[in-house]
């Protein structure tokens, strides 16, 4: 049976890595937050739950970036999801599945789309020049009406033509429409 004690500063960081393997502790005062430390030197925080017929282990930060205490915060906040049917963990996963706008954008957007148009070449130097550096690597979901915004904002104050700054709204409009589908789009806010 794994070790249980109160999780101080102190303690965590005194605990003796193993010297091979890892080693399981678990809090006193937050009796599913559990710390594990490998042969290597990490020291990583876990929330262990059991859903369904699996046993999860869900990562919730590494010490000592994180403190004791934030991982006490963070493994109550995730319980409390576990709690409402909701299940962190697979949710992690899937969003590590989700594309990311430059992924959608090559995989998807432009062979379907601007690769028809007479102008789809110079549409995709337009977006690979201005939005794949501000937001290529954001996944999908994580983009929003004001980051979008900012990201035009940005290209208005620096030096681009009014109509390249129209071109990629236009361009990252059109793709939003395609990935929620367009009444949804403007339900959600992304572009009203």
């Amino acid at each position: 049976m794994a070790e249980r004690f109160k999780f101080t500063k102190s303690r965590v960081a005194g605990i003796a890595q193993p010297l091979s393997g890892r080693l399981s502790y678990y809090d006193e005062i937050v009796p599913k937050l559990a710390l594990r430390v490998t042969a290597a030197g990490s020291r990583s925080f876990y929330v262990i739950k059991r859903v369904g017929g699996e046993m999860v282990w869900l990562k919730i930060g590494t010490f000592p970036d994180m403190t004791v205490e934030r991982a006490r915060e963070d493994a109550e906040k995730a319980l409390g999801e576990f709690a409402s049917d909701s299940n962190p963990a697979s949710i992690r996963r899937s969003r590590r599945k989700e594309l990311t706008v430059a992924e959608f954008f090559d995989d998807e957007f432009n062979p379907r789309h601007l690769a028809k148009l007479r102008s789809g070449a110079k549409r995709k130097r337009a977006f690979d020049t201005h939005a794949r550096s501000a937001i290529g690597k954001k996944k999908l979901s994580e983009v929003d009406r004001q980051t979008i915004s900012r990201v035009l904002s940005d290209m208005d104050a620096g030096s681009d033509a009014g109509g390249t700054v129209g071109q990629i709204r236009n361009i990252v409009s059109g793709m939003f429409s395609k990935v929620i589908g367009g009444a949804t789009a403007l339900k959600s806010g992304y572009w009203n």
